[in-house]
């Protein structure tokens, strides 16, 4: 999956995607698919291009409210620093537009599923039952024997959807962390991933530290934007 242009470079430009597509067929998932520069420069006999499916805008309201839930529920259990400072910021100064920026984060509808964990449980199970019917993905899945999928960004939201569908159909997922301050600055990340590359090693241990991953399950690969 490759959402922007920054992942492109960073992924398909190295040697390890020319090793990948030497051994195996790729699938490439962009809304870069209609240039028909990044089309000429990698696509090829055993590479696919095509774009992301589009997602109803209910959906997409749906994730937006799940994921800011689940972000403030778990920001105060794992009491991250970052998001305390925005949280306090926010309430002292509502009308600073610079501020506005992170207020989706702390909004009336994620507070309220808060406090009602029950609610927030059924949203998450009907979003889920929703991903997992897309045709898009299960089409894919039917015409190839898919053996990984591999996140860019997976902060993005046509990735998080893309990760809810690869782990429930049992296909190994790795996500590549694409900045050093993503694990304490985003919003949660609903999935779980078999592997997650990360830039250094105080990275991976957030990643361990927040989302109770095992530390062989996290790769320190230095900075792709730097390679």
């Amino acid at each position: 999956s490759i959402p922007y242009g920054m992942s492109a470079r960073n992924l398909l430009r190295s040697e390890a995607y020319r090793t990948i597509t030497s051994e195996a067929f790729v699938t490439i998932l962009t809304p870069l698919h209609t240039d028909p520069e990044f089309v000429q420069e990698f696509k090829g006999q055993d590479v696919d291009i095509s774009g992301y499916p589009k997602t109803p805008l209910w959906l997409k309201g749906c994730l937006k409210i799940l994921q800011e839930a689940e972000t403030l529920k778990w920001s105060r259990e794992k009491s991250i620093k970052t998001f305390e400072i925005y949280e306090g910021t926010l309430r002292a100064r509502k009308a600073d537009n610079v501020i506005k920026t992170y207020a989706g984060v702390f909004s009336p509808y994620s507070r309220m599923l808060c406090r009602f964990p029950g609610l927030l449980n059924l949203l998450k199970r009907e979003f889920f039952r929703q991903v997992i019917r897309s045709d898009f993905y299960n089409a894919i899945l039917q015409n190839n024997l898919i053996d990984l999928v591999v996140l860019s960004h997976p902060y993005v939201s046509d990735e998080r959807i893309l990760a809810m569908w690869a782990r429930h159909s049992g296909i190994r997922t790795t996500a590549i962390i694409h900045s050093w301050d993503n694990p304490t600055t985003k919003h949660k990340l609903l999935s779980r991933f078999n592997d997650v590359m990360v830039w250094n090693e105080l990275m991976k241990e957030q990643m361990i530290a927040l989302y109770d991953y095992c530390p062989e399950q996290i790769h320190v690969t230095g900075i792709p934007q730097c390679d």
